[in-house]
């Protein structure tokens, strides 16, 4: 059957083809997600992998606490350690990344990621331009379209996808843990140590009589266990005041902590004051065990001096000393 015009009924509707994505209307959908971010989670926005890609990011966390106290969106953008060996960031793009507002590391900073804290409430819009000039400028992407993203909590694995108008990276489905044996813990143990190793810029790690990898971290001293299970966890944990009673008011006051806090918990245990969390082995990477490391030891080194001041107990290390294993 056709109608007036000669053309059949049943003729497929013809679609026009969806605009492409342009580098402004990407900015203000990623703008928007930061905006939407649960605490715990980190977004990570990747160059899709090519023959001639190195595997530019550039990757965002909502901060616990920064030193100064305050709760905060931390970026950063990949530096040359991360990227593939004989194919480091040029004497330009270091350049560029200086004037855009990109931050170094110093010499007592455990990432060698460029980066930047914005303290909440953050505009966000601040945080989305400096990441669309990075990507764009700075590594010569050509396109949003050309980049894949990561969207992930911390603890949990992967979480909702965002609307930011570009592919999910591509995962493979985890078996259920009855569907197959277990993951070997030396699998997990490889992971940890390729972190922990890229972090120190160190060649070997020392484990100690417990077989926990202890790190020294400012004015406190870290640990990095392994527990088996189903699935293997890693347990980052740092005991930060010693020989302290668990009174009400220090009990209040950890409750003040974990109230405020997205990463990690402070608890009293055996006379002693403990910040930890724990990473279960499911998708983990080298880079995400070295972040949570950054992040817990942040956390620790700016707790212990406030509450030993207000409860007593005694430190560990007074000097704050670069991290070492």
């Amino acid at each position: 059957m056709t109608d007036r015009q000669g053309e059949s009924r049943d003729a497929p509707v013809r679609r026009r083809p969806r605009p492409r994505l342009t580098w402004a209307g990407f900015e203000r959908r990623l703008a928007a997600a930061l905006g939407r971010m649960a605490g715990e989670t980190f977004l990570t926005l990747t160059q899709a992998a090519g023959a001639d890609a190195p595997g530019y990011y550039v990757q965002f966390a909502h901060h616990v606490r920064s030193r100064g106290g305050s709760a905060g969106l931390r970026a950063e953008a990949v530096g040359s350690p991360y990227l593939p060996p004989g194919r480091p960031l040029t004497p330009a793009q270091e350049a560029q990344l200086d004037e855009i507002g990109w931050e170094r590391p110093g010499p007592d900073e455990p990432g060698r990621n460029l980066f930047r804290d914005f303290p909440l409430p953050a505009s966000f819009e601040d945080v989305a331009r400096l990441a669309v000039r990075t990507l764009r400028d700075v590594f010569a992407i050509g396109a949003p379209d050309e980049l894949r993203y990561r969207h992930q909590s911390f603890e949990r694995g992967p979480v909702a996808e965002l609307d930011l108008g570009i592919e999910a990276e591509a995962r493979t489905p985890t078996p259920r843990p009855r569907a197959r044996p277990r993951p070997p813990l030396d699998e997990l143990r490889a992971q940890v140590e390729a972190g922990l190793r890229g972090w120190l810029h160190l060649d070997e790690l020392i484990r100690d009589e417990d077989g926990d990898y202890p790190v020294r971290l400012g004015s406190v001293l870290m640990f990095v266990r392994l527990l088996d299970g189903v699935p293997p966890v890693v347990r980052i944990f740092a005991p930060i005041l010693r020989d302290i009673p668990g009174t009400p008011e220090l009990l209040g006051a950890l409750n003040d902590v974990n109230r405020t806090v997205r990463f990690g918990r402070a608890i009293w245990t055996e006379r002693q004051v403990v910040v930890t969390m724990d990473l279960t082995a499911i998708d983990l990477t080298a880079d995400q065990v070295a972040f949570a490391c950054v992040e817990l030891g942040n956390l620790a080194d700016y707790l212990d001096d406030g509450l030993h001041g207000r409860f007593g107990g005694s430190v560990l290390f007074d000097s704050r000393p670069s991290p070492v294993n």
